[in-house]
Protein backbone atom coordinates (compact mmCIF):
# COMPACT_ATOMS: atom_id res chain seq x y z
CA UNK A 1 0.00 0.00 0.00
CA UNK A 2 1.50 3.54 -0.95
CA UNK A 3 1.71 6.12 1.36
CA UNK A 4 -0.48 8.42 0.48
CA UNK A 5 -3.32 5.54 0.84
CA UNK A 6 -1.70 4.82 4.17
CA UNK A 7 -2.43 8.37 5.22
CA UNK A 8 -5.84 8.81 3.54
CA UNK A 9 -6.96 5.26 5.49
CA UNK A 10 -5.64 6.57 8.52
CA UNK A 11 -7.39 10.26 8.22
CA UNK A 12 -11.13 8.41 7.50
CA UNK A 13 -10.27 6.40 11.19
CA UNK A 14 -12.72 7.65 13.88
CA UNK A 15 -9.84 9.85 16.04
CA UNK A 16 -10.46 7.06 18.79
CA UNK A 17 -6.63 7.28 20.26
CA UNK A 18 -6.95 11.12 20.24
CA UNK A 19 -9.74 11.02 22.82
CA UNK A 20 -8.89 11.42 26.55
CA UNK A 21 -9.52 8.07 28.50
CA UNK A 22 -12.83 7.60 30.01
CA UNK A 23 -12.55 8.61 33.15
CA UNK A 24 -10.43 11.61 32.97
CA UNK A 25 -13.77 12.89 32.31
CA UNK A 26 -14.55 12.31 36.38
CA UNK A 27 -11.56 14.50 37.44
CA UNK A 28 -14.67 17.65 37.36
CA UNK A 29 -16.16 18.59 40.41
CA UNK A 30 -19.33 18.68 38.35
CA UNK A 31 -19.05 15.79 36.85
CA UNK A 32 -18.44 13.77 40.36
CA UNK A 33 -21.38 15.19 42.15
CA UNK A 34 -23.34 14.09 39.08
CA UNK A 35 -22.29 10.77 39.87
CA UNK A 36 -23.01 11.21 43.06
CA UNK A 37 -26.30 11.65 42.21
CA UNK A 38 -26.57 8.51 40.47
CA UNK A 39 -25.36 6.76 43.62
CA UNK A 40 -27.47 7.53 45.86
CA UNK A 41 -30.21 7.12 43.34
CA UNK A 42 -28.80 2.87 43.26
CA UNK A 43 -29.14 3.46 47.17
CA UNK A 44 -32.53 3.91 47.13
CA UNK A 45 -33.13 1.30 44.43
CA UNK A 46 -31.35 -0.95 47.04
CA UNK A 47 -33.62 0.24 49.69
CA UNK A 48 -36.99 -0.39 48.02
CA UNK A 49 -35.73 -3.57 47.41
CA UNK A 50 -35.93 -4.20 51.00
CA UNK A 51 -39.08 -2.11 51.02
CA UNK A 52 -37.93 0.64 52.63
CA UNK A 53 -40.21 3.11 51.48
CA UNK A 54 -39.33 6.74 53.09
CA UNK A 55 -35.57 6.65 53.26
CA UNK A 56 -35.67 5.24 49.80
CA UNK A 57 -38.00 8.76 48.79
CA UNK A 58 -35.13 10.27 51.08
CA UNK A 59 -31.91 9.05 48.66
CA UNK A 60 -34.02 9.79 45.57
CA UNK A 61 -34.56 13.82 47.20
CA UNK A 62 -30.46 13.65 47.80
CA UNK A 63 -29.96 12.88 44.42
CA UNK A 64 -32.07 15.55 42.98
CA UNK A 65 -30.44 17.55 45.63
CA UNK A 66 -26.92 16.55 43.51
CA UNK A 67 -28.86 17.17 40.01
CA UNK A 68 -29.96 20.60 40.91
CA UNK A 69 -26.12 21.81 42.05
CA UNK A 70 -23.81 20.19 39.43
CA UNK A 71 -24.94 22.85 36.88
CA UNK A 72 -24.66 25.50 39.51
CA UNK A 73 -21.11 23.94 40.12
CA UNK A 74 -20.50 23.52 36.48
CA UNK A 75 -20.54 27.45 35.74
CA UNK A 76 -18.70 28.23 38.64
CA UNK A 77 -15.90 25.95 37.98
CA UNK A 78 -12.73 27.73 36.78
CA UNK A 79 -10.85 26.60 33.33
CA UNK A 80 -13.49 23.66 32.72
CA UNK A 81 -13.33 22.31 29.23
CA UNK A 82 -15.94 22.43 26.55
CA UNK A 83 -14.89 18.52 26.44
CA UNK A 84 -15.89 18.16 30.69
CA UNK A 85 -19.07 20.25 29.45
CA UNK A 86 -20.23 17.97 26.91
CA UNK A 87 -19.88 14.81 28.73
CA UNK A 88 -21.37 16.60 31.85
CA UNK A 89 -24.59 17.20 29.96
CA UNK A 90 -24.75 13.69 28.78
CA UNK A 91 -23.90 12.26 31.85
CA UNK A 92 -26.91 14.42 33.63
CA UNK A 93 -29.00 12.86 31.23
CA UNK A 94 -28.57 10.16 31.53
CA UNK A 95 -28.56 9.93 35.61
CA UNK A 96 -32.03 11.51 35.14
CA UNK A 97 -33.45 8.78 33.58
CA UNK A 98 -32.71 6.79 36.85
CA UNK A 99 -33.72 9.50 39.01
CA UNK A 100 -36.75 11.00 37.51
CA UNK A 101 -38.07 7.36 36.10
CA UNK A 102 -36.49 4.83 36.59
CA UNK A 103 -36.83 4.80 40.49
CA UNK A 104 -40.21 6.95 40.80
CA UNK A 105 -41.43 3.67 38.88
CA UNK A 106 -39.97 1.25 41.06
CA UNK A 107 -40.90 3.20 43.87
CA UNK A 108 -44.74 2.52 42.86
CA UNK A 109 -44.51 -1.04 42.22
CA UNK A 110 -43.16 -1.86 45.32
CA UNK A 111 -45.79 0.75 47.32
CA UNK A 112 -48.27 -1.24 45.46
CA UNK A 113 -47.14 -4.76 46.75
CA UNK A 114 -45.25 -5.77 42.85
CA UNK A 115 -48.90 -6.00 41.62
CA UNK A 116 -49.53 -5.95 37.51
CA UNK A 117 -51.86 -2.85 37.66
CA UNK A 118 -49.37 -0.56 38.87
CA UNK A 119 -46.93 -1.71 35.90
CA UNK A 120 -48.52 0.83 33.28
CA UNK A 121 -47.51 3.32 35.76
CA UNK A 122 -43.64 2.52 35.92
CA UNK A 123 -43.89 1.65 31.98
CA UNK A 124 -45.16 5.31 31.37
CA UNK A 125 -43.21 7.22 33.73
CA UNK A 126 -40.30 5.39 32.32
CA UNK A 127 -40.85 5.89 28.69
CA UNK A 128 -41.99 9.72 29.40
CA UNK A 129 -38.69 10.48 30.87
CA UNK A 130 -36.75 9.13 28.18
CA UNK A 131 -38.70 10.61 25.56
CA UNK A 132 -38.85 14.26 27.68
CA UNK A 133 -34.68 13.87 27.78
CA UNK A 134 -33.82 12.97 24.45
CA UNK A 135 -36.63 15.84 23.14
CA UNK A 136 -34.43 18.33 25.48
CA UNK A 137 -31.09 17.37 23.93
CA UNK A 138 -32.27 17.90 20.86
CA UNK A 139 -34.88 20.86 21.05
CA UNK A 140 -34.02 22.55 24.13
CA UNK A 141 -30.83 24.13 24.68
CA UNK A 142 -30.82 27.80 25.79
CA UNK A 143 -33.86 30.38 26.02
CA UNK A 144 -35.78 30.99 29.33
CA UNK A 145 -38.13 27.84 29.42
CA UNK A 146 -38.29 24.47 29.11
CA UNK A 147 -40.89 23.04 27.15
CA UNK A 148 -42.97 19.83 29.11
CA UNK A 149 -42.14 19.47 32.72
CA UNK A 150 -38.61 18.60 33.41
CA UNK A 151 -38.37 15.15 35.04
CA UNK A 152 -36.05 16.61 37.84
CA UNK A 153 -40.08 17.73 39.03
CA UNK A 154 -40.90 14.23 39.33
CA UNK A 155 -39.07 13.26 41.79
CA UNK A 156 -40.23 16.06 44.34
CA UNK A 157 -44.01 15.45 43.28
CA UNK A 158 -43.38 11.96 44.07
CA UNK A 159 -42.30 12.36 47.54
CA UNK A 160 -44.98 14.67 48.30
CA UNK A 161 -47.42 11.90 47.42
CA UNK A 162 -45.62 9.07 49.14
CA UNK A 163 -46.47 11.55 52.54
CA UNK A 164 -49.82 11.95 51.37
CA UNK A 165 -50.21 7.79 50.69
CA UNK A 166 -50.52 7.02 54.86
CA UNK A 167 -54.09 8.78 54.36
CA UNK A 168 -54.96 8.45 50.58
CA UNK A 169 -52.83 4.91 49.96
CA UNK A 170 -50.70 4.21 47.04
CA UNK A 171 -52.84 4.96 44.76
CA UNK A 172 -52.30 9.14 45.18
CA UNK A 173 -48.72 8.37 44.25
CA UNK A 174 -50.71 6.52 41.29
CA UNK A 175 -52.10 9.42 40.27
CA UNK A 176 -49.03 11.51 40.99
CA UNK A 177 -47.36 9.42 38.28
CA UNK A 178 -49.72 9.91 35.65
CA UNK A 179 -50.20 13.38 36.12
CA UNK A 180 -46.85 13.88 35.93
CA UNK A 181 -46.61 11.52 32.54
CA UNK A 182 -48.78 13.99 30.91
CA UNK A 183 -46.92 17.07 31.80
CA UNK A 184 -43.59 16.13 31.11
CA UNK A 185 -45.10 15.12 27.72
CA UNK A 186 -47.59 18.08 27.30
CA UNK A 187 -46.27 21.72 25.51
CA UNK A 188 -46.69 23.41 28.95
CA UNK A 189 -43.74 25.93 28.73
CA UNK A 190 -42.27 26.08 32.36
CA UNK A 191 -39.50 28.89 33.32
CA UNK A 192 -36.11 27.75 33.98
CA UNK A 193 -35.36 28.13 37.64
CA UNK A 194 -32.33 30.89 38.48
CA UNK A 195 -31.10 32.69 41.62
CA UNK A 196 -34.31 32.44 43.70
CA UNK A 197 -36.08 30.44 42.15
CA UNK A 198 -33.42 27.42 41.76
CA UNK A 199 -33.27 28.46 46.09
CA UNK A 200 -36.46 27.51 46.33
CA UNK A 201 -36.48 24.10 44.49
CA UNK A 202 -33.85 23.24 47.28
CA UNK A 203 -35.35 24.05 49.48
CA UNK A 204 -38.66 21.87 48.68
CA UNK A 205 -36.23 19.53 48.32
CA UNK A 206 -35.16 19.36 52.19
CA UNK A 207 -38.27 19.91 53.37
CA UNK A 208 -39.82 17.32 51.79
CA UNK A 209 -36.43 14.81 52.83
CA UNK A 210 -37.14 16.37 56.87
CA UNK A 211 -41.01 15.40 56.79
CA UNK A 212 -40.11 12.01 55.08
CA UNK A 213 -37.45 11.40 58.22
CA UNK A 214 -40.00 12.45 60.36
CA UNK A 215 -42.26 10.51 59.44
CA UNK A 216 -40.72 7.89 59.03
Amino acid sequence: MTAPRQAADRASLPERDAAPAILYYIRDPANICTVIGLSLAVVALYLLLHERIHWATVALLAAVACDLLDGQIARRTPGRTPDHGRIGVQLDSLVDIVTSAVVPGTLLLVMGGRQAVFLPGAILIAVAGVLRLSYFNVHSAGGDHFRGLPVYYNPLAVAGAVLLARWLGVYAVYATIVVLVILNLSSLRVPKQRGIGLWCLFGATFALMAALIATN
